[in-house]
């Protein structure tokens, strides 16, 4: 289950960061999360093996709970079955991102040249 209290205290930390140039609370704020964490992990934990049981137990064998073991990562398969559908589908909904990238950078430069007037400004 995410936590949402984390997330709105990492983005509060990287403003400060941002606007003061603030250095020596970050190393702080992640040993503050580094003795936290665990902590929460041992509580998911114990939900999930109240409702999976050994299914649950036997994933926690072969997935590490906090920092990935990058000695149990395993070769690629030598081939994918690929659905061409449901690929070209994804690609699709990707490539909306890379659109609006090229239609704000066309719009940018008539914008810079003083062609476009400013609708609005994001503080």
């Amino acid at each position: 289950m995410p936590q949402p209290a984390l997330f709105l205290q990492l983005r509060w930390q990287h403003r400060r960061i941002l606007r003061y140039g603030d250095l020596h609370h970050p190393p702080a704020y992640g040993a503050g999360v580094r003795i936290y964490y665990p902590s929460v992990i041992r509580k998911e934990q114990e939900r999930l093996t109240a409702l999976f049981g050994d299914a649950y137990r036997n994933y926690c064998r072969n997935v590490p709970s906090f920092i990935p073991s990058l000695s149990r990562l395993k070769p690629p398969p030598a081939a994918y079955s690929v659905n061409p559908a449901t690929f070209t589908h994804n690609i699709v909904d990707a490539l909306w991102f890379i659109w609006f990238i090229g239609i704000f950078e066309f719009i940018s430069g008539p914008h810079e040249a003083g062609m476009l007037p400013v609708w609005f400004l994001i503080p």
